[in-house]
């Protein structure tokens, strides 16, 4: 029986149905990213409204409500908040009685822009295939991408030590956009 409907599976497909039912998938899918990307411009908020000599900081916490069960976004491996560390004549200070060590923080950093890069190529990569749905997400986040690569430039100023530099360029090559 198995064989006879192997032979004959065009008896049993529908063009139009599959067509709806990609153009369905593609559209949860396009909603799962979009709220994925708004997420990450929330998470990355701090970053965006940075000015010369501030610094970022990082928070453990739980990130499950924000993420909301989207399968694009890792509870577990981004586990902590950005948050925004103004320039004061103590900052160093202050950075050291917090724990705040440029190291960890900026090891913690790169993996959520790993992180996010993996919602950017997916976008990418959906925007080949359904490019009128995709396109404006895609505009949208290359778009913040520059802010972001403006403001890492920024960071990188202020932290003149060669061995966080190797952090920045990395960030600054996940951001970068890659020519279709």
């Amino acid at each position: 029986m198995a064989l006879f409907l192997m032979k004959n599976k065009s008896m049993f497909y529908n063009s139009e149905l599959t067509s709806r039912l990609i153009n369905l998938n593609l559209e949860n899918d396009h909603n799962s990213l979009e709220n994925a990307f708004n997420i990450y411009k929330k998470i990355f908020e701090p970053i965006v409204n940075l000015n010369q000599y501030d610094k970022i900081g990082i928070q453990e916490c739980s990130n499950i409500e924000l993420f909301s069960n989207n399968l694009y976004l890792d509870s577990v491996k981004i586990n902590f908040k950005l948050y925004l560390d103004k320039y004061k004549f103590y900052q160093s200070i202050s950075r050291w009685y917090w724990k705040q060590k440029r190291h960890q923080i900026f090891e913690k950093i790169l993996i959520l822009f790993e992180e996010y890069k993996k919602i950017y190529d997916k976008i990418k990569l959906n925007c080949t295939v359904n490019n009128k749905l995709y396109n404006q997400l895609l505009i949208n986040i290359v778009n913040f991408n520059n802010i972001l690569s403006n403001k890492i430039v920024l960071l990188k100023i202020t932290y003149s030590d060669d061995s966080v530099n190797v952090y920045f360029d990395k960030i600054l090559k996940i951001l970068e956009p890659v020519n279709s």
